[in-house]
Protein backbone atom coordinates (compact mmCIF):
# COMPACT_ATOMS: atom_id res chain seq x y z
CA UNK A 1 0.00 0.00 0.00
CA UNK A 2 1.28 3.47 -0.32
CA UNK A 3 1.57 5.41 2.52
CA UNK A 4 -1.68 7.34 2.22
CA UNK A 5 -3.55 4.07 0.79
CA UNK A 6 -2.48 2.90 4.58
CA UNK A 7 -3.14 5.82 7.03
CA UNK A 8 -6.76 5.43 5.38
CA UNK A 9 -7.14 1.85 6.00
CA UNK A 10 -5.37 2.07 9.73
CA UNK A 11 -8.37 4.69 10.79
CA UNK A 12 -11.02 2.76 8.93
CA UNK A 13 -9.60 -0.39 10.61
CA UNK A 14 -9.31 1.76 14.27
CA UNK A 15 -13.21 2.99 13.49
CA UNK A 16 -14.08 -0.41 12.81
CA UNK A 17 -12.73 -2.01 16.03
CA UNK A 18 -13.94 1.02 18.02
CA UNK A 19 -17.12 -0.42 16.79
CA UNK A 20 -16.91 -4.43 16.71
CA UNK A 21 -15.46 -3.75 21.08
CA UNK A 22 -18.83 -1.03 21.45
CA UNK A 23 -21.45 -3.60 19.46
CA UNK A 24 -20.29 -7.04 20.97
CA UNK A 25 -18.98 -5.76 24.22
CA UNK A 26 -15.54 -7.54 24.13
CA UNK A 27 -13.18 -6.65 26.70
CA UNK A 28 -9.58 -6.45 27.17
CA UNK A 29 -8.73 -10.03 27.22
CA UNK A 30 -10.40 -10.03 23.41
CA UNK A 31 -8.80 -6.88 22.20
CA UNK A 32 -6.69 -4.79 24.21
CA UNK A 33 -6.21 -1.33 24.03
CA UNK A 34 -3.03 -1.94 22.69
CA UNK A 35 -4.12 -3.79 20.18
CA UNK A 36 -2.65 -1.67 17.43
CA UNK A 37 0.80 -2.58 18.49
CA UNK A 38 0.35 -6.39 17.65
CA UNK A 39 0.72 -7.34 14.02
CA UNK A 40 -0.89 -10.86 15.01
CA UNK A 41 -3.92 -8.62 16.68
CA UNK A 42 -4.24 -6.81 13.90
CA UNK A 43 -4.54 -9.33 10.85
CA UNK A 44 -6.91 -11.01 12.86
CA UNK A 45 -8.94 -7.68 13.29
CA UNK A 46 -8.17 -6.97 9.29
CA UNK A 47 -9.68 -10.17 8.38
CA UNK A 48 -12.50 -10.02 10.52
CA UNK A 49 -13.42 -6.26 9.42
CA UNK A 50 -13.04 -7.47 5.57
CA UNK A 51 -15.20 -10.30 6.59
CA UNK A 52 -17.87 -8.39 7.85
CA UNK A 53 -17.90 -5.56 5.13
CA UNK A 54 -17.77 -8.62 2.67
CA UNK A 55 -21.01 -10.39 4.48
CA UNK A 56 -23.00 -7.18 3.75
CA UNK A 57 -23.15 -6.67 -0.23
CA UNK A 58 -26.08 -5.93 -2.17
CA UNK A 59 -25.99 -9.05 -3.87
CA UNK A 60 -25.96 -11.29 -0.88
CA UNK A 61 -29.56 -13.29 -0.72
CA UNK A 62 -28.99 -12.97 3.02
CA UNK A 63 -26.29 -15.81 4.09
CA UNK A 64 -23.22 -13.45 4.26
CA UNK A 65 -24.06 -11.76 7.56
CA UNK A 66 -25.42 -15.15 9.15
CA UNK A 67 -21.98 -16.46 8.38
CA UNK A 68 -20.18 -13.62 9.50
CA UNK A 69 -21.95 -14.33 13.01
CA UNK A 70 -21.02 -18.27 12.47
CA UNK A 71 -17.39 -17.15 12.06
CA UNK A 72 -17.36 -14.41 14.77
CA UNK A 73 -17.04 -16.70 17.87
CA UNK A 74 -14.14 -18.59 16.57
CA UNK A 75 -12.39 -15.21 15.58
CA UNK A 76 -13.02 -13.83 19.34
CA UNK A 77 -10.78 -17.25 20.24
CA UNK A 78 -8.08 -16.54 18.65
CA UNK A 79 -8.30 -12.83 19.21
CA UNK A 80 -8.50 -14.44 23.11
CA UNK A 81 -5.59 -16.94 22.36
CA UNK A 82 -3.53 -13.83 20.80
CA UNK A 83 -4.06 -11.32 23.28
CA UNK A 84 -2.73 -13.87 26.36
CA UNK A 85 -0.02 -14.80 24.37
CA UNK A 86 0.81 -10.93 24.00
CA UNK A 87 0.99 -11.04 27.93
CA UNK A 88 -0.81 -7.05 28.34
CA UNK A 89 -3.67 -8.36 29.86
CA UNK A 90 -2.51 -9.38 32.61
CA UNK A 91 -0.49 -6.32 33.31
CA UNK A 92 -2.78 -3.71 32.14
CA UNK A 93 -0.18 -2.44 30.03
CA UNK A 94 1.70 -2.70 26.72
CA UNK A 95 3.94 -5.29 26.66
CA UNK A 96 6.53 -5.28 23.92
CA UNK A 97 6.40 -8.21 21.81
CA UNK A 98 9.64 -9.97 21.12
CA UNK A 99 10.33 -9.94 17.10
CA UNK A 100 11.61 -13.86 17.00
CA UNK A 101 14.04 -14.24 13.18
CA UNK A 102 14.67 -17.07 11.63
CA UNK A 103 17.93 -17.84 9.94
CA UNK A 104 18.06 -19.58 6.94
CA UNK A 105 21.44 -19.53 6.18
CA UNK A 106 22.85 -22.32 8.20
CA UNK A 107 24.67 -25.35 6.78
CA UNK A 108 22.16 -27.90 7.93
CA UNK A 109 19.52 -26.12 6.67
CA UNK A 110 21.10 -25.69 3.17
CA UNK A 111 22.37 -29.56 3.25
CA UNK A 112 18.43 -30.12 3.76
CA UNK A 113 17.11 -27.50 1.02
CA UNK A 114 19.74 -29.61 -1.38
CA UNK A 115 18.20 -33.08 -0.39
CA UNK A 116 15.15 -35.22 -1.94
CA UNK A 117 11.89 -34.55 -0.20
CA UNK A 118 9.64 -36.63 -2.08
CA UNK A 119 8.31 -40.19 -0.78
CA UNK A 120 10.36 -43.56 -3.01
CA UNK A 121 7.55 -44.99 -4.77
CA UNK A 122 8.57 -48.43 -2.95
CA UNK A 123 4.76 -49.70 -2.93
Amino acid sequence: MEPHQAEGAWQALAAWVRWLVATYKLTTSVVPECWWRHSEIVAELYALQRAELASYTPDDPGFGPLAFHERLPHAVERLRTHCRAAGCVGLQAHKEPTLRVLTAGESEFLEWQRSHHQLEADF
